[in-house]
């Protein structure tokens, strides 16, 4: 399956490590530009993210609906609203994003989502993760990812660690 990405769970997964789950899941994960440009800015806090950009699996490609940009960036980041737009031009139909406003707002526009604990569900219901929950306590105290207790709980329990 191919993707488009935004800046979330990427980084994320870089953070912790675990960059190479895209590569269990999908065929390929395109990120617009300003996407890229946001990734490149995690080296300013130590990240090495070469390992994104040499990555065979992801690859930058530019929006040409820039008009229908302008008109998302009222409501969302350059990321997320590129990353949408270019889900759209591509026709395709999944889009990994995190944020509540962009995810409802590709939802809107009939796209489906998924965000970073739904790419690690999938990743433990293929088996290319043996558990979900230290990767998840990971992203909380590494790379500082918000997860509610009631969204912790049910993750859990979806991936079968309660």
């Amino acid at each position: 399956m191919i993707v488009v990405s935004d800046t979330s769970v990427i980084g994320n997964l870089l953070m912790v490590d675990k960059l190479h789950l895209l590569n269990a899941l999908f065929e390929k994960v395109i990120i617009p530009d300003k996407v890229a440009d946001e990734l490149s800015a995690l080296e300013t806090f130590g990240y090495n993210v070469d390992n994104i950009f040499q990555a065979e699996i992801i690859s930058v490609r530019s929006v040409k609906n820039r008009e229908k940009v302008e008109s998302l960036l009222e409501e969302l980041d350059p990321g997320e609203s590129e990353a949408i737009v270019l889900a759209l031009e591509l026709d395709i139909p999944l889009l990994l994003i995190d944020e509540k406003t962009g995810r409802a707002k590709a939802e809107e526009l009939g796209i489906e989502v998924t965000g970073l604990l739904g790419i690690l569900l999938r990743a433990k219901a293929k088996g290319s993760i043996p558990a979900l929950k230290p990767i998840v306590d990971s992203l909380i105290s590494d790379a500082k990812f918000f997860i509610n207790d009631k969204l912790y709980k049910s993750v859990l329990l979806k991936a079968r660690e309660d």
